[in-house]
Parts: structure tokens; C-alpha cells; sequence
């Protein structure tokens, strides 16, 4: 028997009332340091270009990348609180609103997740950084980190 939780689903009325009750500390109240840092890469060159932010991102992300004009798809979240058996839905979906030569911008958070409960896109590793705080403390964990990925679809 594998002391590993199994993952728990989260459902819609999970995020309301997550929302209603204030439990959005995931939010910044800048834009997200990966995402400032390296713009170069996201934007790969293309100027007045279009960005995607599934599930994640809030208005300073969202207004700081209309301003820097850059393509790619910026995930902060979206794929990782997506439920697992989810994913196999979303990862076509959003390959089907990049365009061709678009980046995708992923960063996962990872921990230990015992403490708590490639085949589309070529993946490349470019930062990683250390995200520990006393929320995340206050779960248990010892390490969380967020690495950023650059994922370009295969063609």
C-alpha cells in the first residue's frame, strides 16, 4: 500500500466558496515575477501579439502584458488546479487557441504532496524559484517552489 494521497477533485462550488469566504491568497498584488523577468522569452520576438491567461492571472498581469504586447499563453495555476482527469481535456484545448510558433508559459508549484492532498508540446526548463511562505508553512510543507516551463507545441 503507497502512503501517496490520492489527488482530491475540486468542483466549482469548491471555488466559490473559497472566493466568497477570502481564500484567494494565491493572488498578487504586483505582476508575478516570472512573468516580468522573462517577457523575453514569452514574446519570442512577436510584437503586437495576443496573450492567454487560463485561470490564472490577475489585472496586473493581464494590463502589464497588453502594454509589453507579447504572444504566449501565460499558465500560473490553470494547469495545476485543474482535476487530473481533467487535464487530457485541457491540454488540447489549449493547444488549439495558440498559434503556430506561440509559447507557453507554465509555472508549477512544487512540493511535497503527501503533506497535502509530452506529447503535444516540446518543454523546456527556464527558472525556478522559491515560494515557501507562512501559508504554505502553515500546511505542513518544508519546501514549495514555482518553476517557470516553456512549452512550444510540436509541429
Amino acid at each position: 500500500m503507497s502512503d501517496v494521497k490520492e489527488p482530491r477533485v475540486v468542483h466549482v462550488d469548491d471555488w466559490r466558496k473559497a472566493w466568497s469566504e477570502g481564500r484567494n491568497k494565491w493572488h498578487l498584488d504586483h505582476v508575478h515575477p516570472h512573468l516580468e523577468k522573462h517577457v523575453d522569452v514569452a514574446v519570442n520576438g512577436k510584437a503586437n501579439a495576443k496573450v492567454l491567461f487560463p485561470f490564472c492571472g490577475k489585472t496586473y498581469d493581464m494590463k502589464w502584458s497588453i502594454e509589453c504586447n507579447f504572444d504566449t499563453v501565460w499558465d500560473r495555476g490553470g494547469f495545476t488546479i485543474i482535476n487530473i482527469d481533467d487535464r487530457k481535456k485541457y491540454i488540447p484545448l489549449i493547444a488549439s487557441l495558440m498559434a503556430p510558433h506561440a509559447r507557453y508559459m507554465l509555472v508549477i508549484d512544487s512540493y511535497d504532496r503527501n503533506v497535502i492532498h509530452g506529447e503535444t508540446f516540446d518543454i523546456k526548463y527556464v527558472d525556478k524559484k522559491d515560494s515557501l511562505k507562512p501559508l504554505q508553512k502553515s500546511w505542513g510543507l518544508t519546501f514549495f517552489d514555482e518553476t517557470l516551463y516553456q512549452l512550444t507545441l510540436k509541429l
